[in-house]
């Protein structure tokens, strides 16, 4: 079984094919290697540690130097496609790089043994056999096209470089892969590539724009502008410099916003020029370009960057010389008096300001419910609907006698017998089942003392799932869990729910064993698994949703690994600083106009920030002494515990499936060990940095204009988090090491560099 050029003859104009052919034999001797794919995956392969092996193919799915014969194959048929179309619409060849052959790689037996050999964890192993099973492993011939002019100026290139770009899009293509939003754009090999030869390579996100509504398509146009935008060399030339402090744009870069506008604009001229009118009739981004230039460029701007204002827009049109004669007369004038600072009392807004969080109302429970009571968004679980997998009564008495006795909750056997799942996806604020805004695959039903017994994974029960799912699609999430995290669309699969069962119960019942009392983290209670019927349905509403790339992979992990859902206890409010920080997010520039002060007050009103701090890290702490890191670098796609949107503003941490036993790391590979380390340290840091700076995080601290300097405060807040992160750590970690010497010695080792460090702050 293979793919030839020669195969599709009949569906290529002649004189198309025979350009086609004829390049073939000109560049027959001297074709780049990067244009001869999949041949040397074996020696590839050896190239690689085991570390960076799983890291690939647990984030991508696939080891560098290797091809999919499916995938490639969808590839060459669209490079084609492409190909076709441009010579119809103006008999000259499109200078990209254009398919020969495809064949099954004759070592694909050869290639998973050695995998194998390489010892790579189970869940790498397995994911990368099943695609392999699936699609086939490859090696593939492309050619040069017939002409390849180019030049080595730097302007002149960026031009031929971006002409080629529109006339693919008005081909009615795009360069950015829809499933996994991945440009050919993302790194500088394709432009490196155009530069030394003067065409483009292989063009491995190219992506028909036939099952595509206007809004998709501009989507990927936009895209792929952006990409082009975070590229510096590309791009017509402009010196000026904007510095954040100038342009506080909600976290953007101003240069790279100055690049987009700039580039738009030579988009905008290159659809209106004479060279590109045979494509206007059915042009894909005629919507976008068939206006005057100032209202084109708004509604790209406000599609892509939807939290611009008019005033930050306006201000970023005044530094196009050629849109900002477009502007009106009382616009320019406003540039120049633009005042940031509205006048508004601090202590008026204070109360408004706080983030809306259940703290109150629904946590404030003085005894826990005998079982948990039907609401409006509720509904018991309906029998024979699921399977029992996992439950602590029956597996660790202990951990659940503790669980009894240091929470005083003894009703929490009666209350998962009978558990509750969510009518709706949306939030809720009932008491005593509620969902916050954020939580998408969970609801908590409120305990006492702001306790709470967390429902995970429920949600195909709600009425408006599908609704859910189809809100997911519109967002690229749906495929972006299924091809870079490898999980199903709102849902947890069973495995999942397991893994996350048996991790969270052997870590708390060492952390009983070690410090005599649970550790701030999940405790596990049950764990269901949801029957064919349910899995039957979920798939009905999913498919529809899905690409056709991305549908084989869908299935095989639904397959595989089922749908449930987890009952936990967890010993705290479930509100994560991710969440913390989304509820200031649209009041930011009122922190902003009034200084980090305002900011500190509202931190201490939800939480006091030096208590949650030393929480958090003397639970990391425990967690190094028993021999675990709280990360897992090779699964960063996959979300870690110590990131924001899993560290609760209480102190407790979330989702700690990510935990990395020590023990996993070879005595040998000490690089490998500081590296989980130093990893976790600034995770932790970042974590902590962004609760403290909250709406100044990342964006540059000041002057914010209007004469605040807000430098002094952003001294203040980066000595407060060194002093907090790195001495507070060192002091915890070593009051907890004298309760208990650490389970892997090298530990202390990487702590010693680690109290260098926070001596040199």
């Amino acid at each position: 079984m293979a793919w030839s050029l020669q195969h599709h003859e009949s569906q290529l104009a002649p004189d198309l094919f025979g350009q086609l052919t004829s390049a073939v034999q000109i560049h027959k001797a001297e074709i780049p290697s990067e244009l001869v794919r999949g041949s040397s995956a074996i020696l590839d392969l050896e190239r690689y540690s085991s570390h960076e092996l799983e890291q690939q193919i647990l984030s991508h799915q696939s080891i560098p130097g290797i091809v999919f014969y499916k995938d490639e194959i969808h590839r060459a048929n669209h490079t084609l496609a492409l190909l076709k179309s441009h010579w119809r619409l103006t008999q000259t060849e499109l200078p990209i790089a254009f398919p020969v052959q495809i064949t099954l790689h004759p070592e694909e037996p050869e290639y998973a043994q050695r995998l194998l050999e390489r010892k790579l964890r189970q869940a790498a192993t397995q994911t990368f056999l099943q695609c392999v099973k699936y699609k086939g492993m490859a090696q593939s011939k492309w050619s040069p096209p017939y002409r390849t002019e180019h030049t080595a100026q730097r302007e002149t290139s960026n031009v031929q470089l971006l002409a080629i770009v529109f006339r693919i899009y008005s081909c009615g293509f795009g360069l950015v892969e829809p499933h996994s939003n991945k440009s050919f754009f993302d790194t500088k090999k394709g432009y490196s590539f155009f530069q030394q030869h003067g065409y483009l390579p292989v063009l491995s996100s190219l992506t028909p724009f036939a099952d595509l509504d206007d809004t998709k398509i501009t989507e990927n146009f936009l895209n792929c502008l952006t990409a082009l935008a975070e590229q510096i060399e590309i791009g017509p030339a402009y010196d000026q410099q904007l510095s954040k402090a100038k342009f506080l744009m909600g976290g953007y870069n101003p240069n790279t916003m100055l690049r987009y506008i700039l580039l738009y604009q030579h988009f905008f001229s290159l659809y209106h020029s004479q060279a590109f009118r045979p494509f206007h009739q059915n042009h894909p981004l005629k919507h976008l370009f068939s206006t005057s230039p100032l209202e084109s460029l708004t509604k790209g701007l406000r599609f892509l960057f939807p939290k611009i204002g008019s005033k930050d827009l306006n201000k970023w049109l005044w530094h196009v010389p050629q849109l900002s004669q477009s502007l009106p007369p009382r616009t320019k004038l406003g540039l120049w008096l633009v005042n940031w600072f509205d006048g508004t009392s601090p202590k008026r807004v204070q109360k408004q300001l706080r983030p809306k969080t259940p703290e109150k109302g629904v946590l404030n429970q003085s005894k826990p419910p005998q079982h948990v009571p039907l609401q409006k968004e509720t509904q018991r679980l309906p029998p024979q609907s699921a399977a029992e997998i996992f439950s602590l009564e029956k597996t660790e008495s202990r951990v659940l006698q503790e669980l009894i006795k240091q929470n005083s909750i003894p009703e929490i056997v009666s209350l998962i017998a009978e558990p509750v799942v969510a009518k709706t996806c949306l939030p809720f604020w009932k008491s005593p089942c509620f969902r916050p805004p954020g939580h998408y695959r969970a609801i908590y039903c409120a305990l006492m003392d702001k306790q709470v017994l967390a429902i995970k994974g429920s949600e195909p029960f709600a009425k408006d799932f599908c609704e859910f799912l189809t809100t997911m699609k519109s967002f690229r999430f749906t495929e972006h869990f299924l091809a870079k995290e490898h999980k199903l669309p709102g849902v947890v699969t069973a495995s999942e729910a397991l893994k996350e069962a048996n991790i969270g119960l052997q870590y708390q019942k060492e952390h009983i064993q070690a410090f005599g009392e649970l550790a701030p983290v999940p405790t596990p209670l049950r764990v269901l698994k949801w029957n064919e019927e349910m899995e039957k349905q979920y798939a009905k509403q999913c498919i529809p949703l899905l690409s056709k790339e991305i549908e084989p992979l869908f299935h095989m992990l639904l397959e595989h690994h089922g749908i449930g859902c987890i009952l936990y206890h967890f010993p705290c409010s479930p509100w994560r600083v991710q969440h913390f920080i989304q509820e200031c997010e649209p009041k930011s520039g009122i922190f902003q106009k009034n200084g980090y002060t305002l900011y500190e007050q509202v931190l201490e009103q939800s939480s006091p920030i030096s208590k949650t701090i030393a929480v958090w890290l003397k639970a990391l702490s425990r967690m190094l002494l028993l021999g675990y890191f709280p990360n897992d670098p090779a699964q960063y796609a996959t979300g870690q515990c110590i990131q924001p949107q899993n560290m609760a503003i209480r102190g407790a941490i979330a989702d700690i499936d990510s935990l990395k036993p020590m023990r996993e790391i070879p005595l040998n590979a000490s690089d490998l060990f500081e590296r989980h380390f130093w990893q976790m340290v600034m995770e932790a840091m970042n974590t902590i940095s962004v609760y403290l700076l909250g709406p100044f995080y990342p964006t540059d601290l000041g002057p914010a204009g209007g004469g605040y300097d807000l430098r002094p405060s952003q001294k203040r807040v980066r000595a407060h988090i060194s002093s907090l992160v790195f001495s507070q750590w060192a002091t915890i970690f070593c009051e907890e090491r004298t309760k208990l010497p650490p389970t892997d010695r090298r530990v202390d080792g990487c702590f010693q560099k680690f109290v260098q460090t926070a001596q040199h702050l």
